[in-house]
């Protein structure tokens, strides 16, 4: 990286001929990223629509017409956490979360119910404990990572994956 003359507060100064350059570089490349995306040509588009229809909410009708060219959401994230079922007993909830338009979203969880015995034994309940802790370190280690970024509405995808 070139060297600028300090300033004397410390920072960098650059000449206005490099200013202009960078600017013109900056320029250039942001040109270059939106003419890759088509985003000139969808702008127009978008504009035209509106002309056309008039809608009341333009920025409403603008969000709902760029929707429609975001990417399809993908799983973030898959958790396992030790919850308590309506009885007390220790249980196992999934949860899932996906990036949807760029923000990322919990978008279910479930619940495993364990056998529902009236009075567990100790032994019986240290045994429910450990399984839990095992399935949790499963969807960590395992199911998560496998699962993540791929697209929740190719079912058929996931359940290969899971057999």
């Amino acid at each position: 990286m070139p060297r600028y003359p300090e300033t004397s507060a410390g920072t960098h100064k650059r000449s206005p001929a490099m200013s202009r350059a960078h600017q013109q570089h900056r320029a250039s490349a942001a040109a270059h990223y939106y003419r890759s995306r088509r985003v000139p040509e969808r702008l127009e588009e978008a504009l035209t629509d509106i002309y056309h229809r008039g809608p009341d909410d333009v920025y409403g009708h603008l969000s709902c017409y760029f929707a429609a060219f975001s990417d399809p959401p993908v799983i973030s994230d898959v958790r396992g956490r030790k919850v308590l079922d309506g009885a007390g007993k220790t249980t196992l909830e999934a949860e899932i979360s996906c990036t949807v338009q760029t923000v990322n979203k919990r978008v279910c969880a479930a619940t495993v119910p364990m056998d529902a015995e009236p009075a567990p034994e100790v032994a019986g309940e240290t045994q429910r404990q450990e399984s839990v802790e095992t399935a949790i370190r499963w969807i960590q280690e395992s199911i998560g990572p496998a699962l993540k970024g791929m697209e929740p509405g190719n079912q058929s995808t996931i359940d290969q994956l899971l057999r």
